[in-house]
């Protein structure tokens, strides 16, 4: 009888590894949490709002919306309307900042220092204030109730008790002074807030707005991020968001300020080193002072103090951006989304299920909305095939 040579083990091993791959199970992708929506419009937008899951409005500007623009959607954030010519045409600045207090009464403040206001949902707008040099620009405002309100800008902060109807100075920087030039504003209450800017500017008040100070905040010295967003869910919990990965967090109402880390290797800018081959295989490095694209961190959401996000982007040159979530108040985040080429300037986050991120375009291509999908929705976008 005939005996059969042994098989060899290199086939034995071959034949295993099919059989186990087999019969392993099929990887299953998790469905996106963020789906990019195509704009239709090449204008970088500066701020976001949704008075509810489907009636919102980004605000912006830029070489192709000359007099700003207005971005209406009434689907949730799916398809989008615009009006431009807002301010003057050919007139300074963009329309930075929007705010409604339900589907018809909102205001929009500019850059150039208009406040204009609407009672029709972005109908039609009139001019409640109007901006009265260079340095009396308005980038954010924020409200406690319909009727009383602050706006923050390059000359300091304002105040009005009727809706936006009227402005009223609280506390103006003094010419060429940085410690009141803020780029957001938060209010806890009538009497307490906060504000950030350019510097590393960060302010409280307890007076409502007429008196500012700084806080001790564990930046060195020679450390200057500009600040570009600050969220109080609740008056105990804060946190402040800026250049180079910055994430400070209070969790006593601002009397003590810590660091918090997004846990990205590459949040901090690093020396970029031009290396230098020399003859007889010595290689030398020649320091030309250029830095890696650091990540500017530009918009903070917390739903309370566990739940939150951030958004940012790397830059200059970076052209990529990020939005993050934590749900233990900031310890550890995870990265939920990432867009190729967008820069991600505004975050608007209504509930755990809806949330909106927009920007402006950094290279060419798409310019999108990334919009938080819903748990209902999320099975049949990765049914369609939509990344990250």
């Amino acid at each position: 009888m005939l005996r059969r040579p042994p098989l060899p083990l290199a086939f034995i091993a071959l034949a295993a590894f099919v059989l186990i791959a087999g019969c392993a199970k099929k990887r299953v992708e998790p469905p996106p949490l963020w789906e990019p929506i195509a704009l239709g419009s090449d204008a970088e937008f500066e701020d976001l709002w949704f008075a509810d899951s489907l009636n919102g409005w980004a605000v912006g500007g830029g070489p192709s919306a000359d007099g700003g623009i207005v971005g209406r959607t009434r689907d949730g954030g799916r398809i989008w309307s615009y009006s431009s010519g807002l301010m003057t045409t050919g007139s300074r600045g963009g329309l930075a900042a929007v705010r409604f207090f339900g589907p018809n009464r909102g205001l929009i403040a500019t850059d150039a220092g208009n406040v204009f206001v609407t009672d029709d949902g972005g109908e039609n707008w009139r001019l409640a204030r109007y901006g009265t040099s260079m340095s009396d620009n308005l980038a954010d405002f924020d409200f406690v109730d319909p009727d009383n309100g602050w706006a923050v800008g390059g000359g300091g902060v304002y105040r009005t008790r009727d809706g936006g109807v009227t402005w009223v100075p609280a506390c103006l920087s003094e010419p060429y002074d940085r410690e009141l030039m803020g780029h957001a504003i938060e209010m806890i209450d009538a009497r307490r807030g906060w504000l950030v800017g350019p510097h590393g500017t960060l302010r409280g008040t307890r007076d409502g707005g007429y008196s500012w100070e700084a806080p001790a905040t564990p930046l060195a010295a020679e450390e200057r991020p500009f600040l570009s967003d600050v969220c109080f869910p609740d008056p105990m919990h804060g946190w402040v968001v800026g250049e180079e990965g910055t994430i400070l967090h209070t969790s006593d109402g601002g009397d003590t300020w810590i660091r918090q880390d997004s846990g990205l290797p590459d949040a901090r800018s690093k020396p970029q080193p031009e290396i230098i081959q020399r003859r007889r295989g010595v290689i030398d490095t020649l320091d030309l002072g250029g830095r890696t694209p650091s990540l500017s961190l530009t918009a903070v959401q917390f739903l309370d103090g566990q739940r939150g996000w951030i958004a940012g982007h790397y830059g200059p040159g970076g052209g990529r951006s990020l939005v993050l979530h934590t749900g233990d108040g900031g310890a550890t985040w995870q990265r939920e989304a990432e867009s190729e080429g967008e820069s991600l300037l505004a975050l608007y986050v209504l509930d755990s299920e809806h949330a909106w991120a927009i920007g402006g375009r950094s290279r060419p291509g798409t310019h999108v909305v990334l919009r938080h999908i819903p748990a209902a929705d999320s099975s049949a976008v990765a049914a369609a095939g939509v990344g990250r």
